[in-house]
């Protein structure tokens, strides 16, 4: 009985490893944020300028950006892959995210086009934009092999609350 005991806490703590994700050990050059991606160990970096620690509080709060309409987009899906993925709106330029991140953007009030660019593909979503909303959306894909595909899909505000926790803030526009 100790030896099987012994074997399963064993096992136990060598895939306790696994469960965690390794930071960068190597650190990124300034104005970028980077990942380590588990298997192939690689390092993914996309560029992303300083966040003052108010911007990202403020955007955990999922608080209204301006006079327009605030769009979150929330990057946390069970199949994402590690490559990024461009969110942009209008003429503005593009925001990168990763996988566990949120980027924020300030639209003005009307109809307006969403891009998601990817390496092989691209997705856009219309909206209709009012003054002073707050709308979450969630950046979802699947990958299988070679193939990627995103999209966004709506959520509430109270669902996307719990799982700000575990984002890291990108930026916004």
């Amino acid at each position: 009985m100790t030896r099987r005991a012994a074997a399963l806490g064993l096992a136990a703590v060598m895939l306790a490893g696994c469960a965690t994700l390794p930071e960068p050990t190597v650190a990124p050059p300034p104005g970028r944020i980077c990942q380590q991606q588990l298997k192939p160990r690689r390092l993914v970096c996309v560029d992303a300028p300083p966040v003052e620690p108010a911007r990202a509080a403020q955007a955990r709060a999922l608080a209204p950006m301006g006079p327009g309409s605030t769009v979150y987009i929330l990057r946390q899906h069970w199949s994402d892959d590690i490559k990024p993925v461009s969110v942009s709106a209008g003429a503005g330029a593009p925001l990168a995210t990763l996988p566990r991140s949120v980027v924020r953007l300030q639209l003005p009030p009307g109809e307006q086009l969403l891009r998601l660019q990817w390496q092989g593909g691209s997705y856009q979503l219309r909206l209709q934009a009012r003054a002073g909303e707050v709308r979450v959306l969630r950046l979802e894909g699947w990958v299988f092999w070679s193939l990627r595909e995103y999209w966004l899909t709506p959520m509430e505000a109270a669902e996307a609350r719990p799982l700000l926790d575990g984002l890291r803030f990108l930026g916004e526009r």
